[in-house]
């Protein structure tokens, strides 16, 4: 193929998603992905939880407190220092003017439940978690049994799936390897506790912006007839959004 597409001056990559069908929006950052498994191990069988509980502590519980040391339960924010990082001002500029285009739709797009509230009210403040800030998302669990399954016994493990998003300028083997001290220091049970890296994924770095991206610009909804379709491309470059 190198013969035939010679040496490109411009590549165009399709998106997963973009913020409406007004304006031409350009992806100038993502973040990256660290997946791992969290696993603490009580027993090394089950035993009827009438005997147990109360005595052998249960994995669950473990779980949740060792998760507390990463994400804050109430906010979803991440403690870790070594997981976050400062956003630049002119992707807290670009994230702003974009929140001041979609609105409510940065979150209304989502199958929210009736009376299901998104994590803030602030279009900005969303675009900066999703596309910034980093999150965790549990995405599986094993030594769970099924309801119809499920019966009096203290279980021997579990274990969770987790996946975080991370900031696009940091490294994600760092974050393993902090995430994998936080989690596996000083156990609660003394014994049995384990983080595994399973992948991680190198995060975007982002570009130099472009000219007169550093504050907010409002593009036509539809290019003028008087502009050619890069110079539209460029007025509406600054609106940055992360399909993350």
């Amino acid at each position: 193929m190198g013969s035939r597409l010679g040496s490109p001056t411009l590549v165009v990559c399709l998106d997963a998603e973009c913020g409406n069908y007004e304006q031409l929006w350009c992806t100038t950052s993502l973040r990256g992905n660290l997946i791992g498994s969290l696993r603490v191990d009580v027993l090394s069988e089950g035993v009827h939880s009438g005997t147990a509980s109360g005595i052998v502590p249960s994995s669950f519980r473990v779980l949740r407190e060792l998760l507390a040391r990463v994400e804050d339960a109430g906010s979803g924010a991440i403690w870790s220092r070594n997981c976050t990082r400062r956003i630049p001002p002119d992707r807290r500029a670009q994230a702003r003017a974009a929140a001041a285009v979609l609105g409510d739709s940065v979150f209304s797009k989502f199958p929210l439940v009736p009376g299901m509230r998104a994590m803030s009210n602030d279009p900005f403040e969303l675009l900066l978690n999703n596309n910034w800030r980093p999150t965790l998302s549990v995405t599986g669990a094993d030594g769970l049994p099924a309801f119809r399954s499920a019966g009096n016994v203290l279980r021997p493990y579990t274990s969770l799936k987790l996946s975080f998003r991370l900031p696009p300028t940091l490294a994600p083997a760092a974050a393993g390897a902090a995430l994998q001290r936080v989690l596996e220091r000083d156990p609660p049970t003394a014994f049995g506790v384990s983080f595994t890296v399973d992948s991680a994924m190198e995060a975007g770095t982002p570009r130099p912006s472009p000219p007169g991206s550093s504050g907010p610009c409002s593009p036509p909804r539809r290019p003028s007839s008087a502009a050619t379709p890069c110079t539209w491309a460029r007025a509406a470059a600054i609106r940055s959004w992360n399909a993350g």
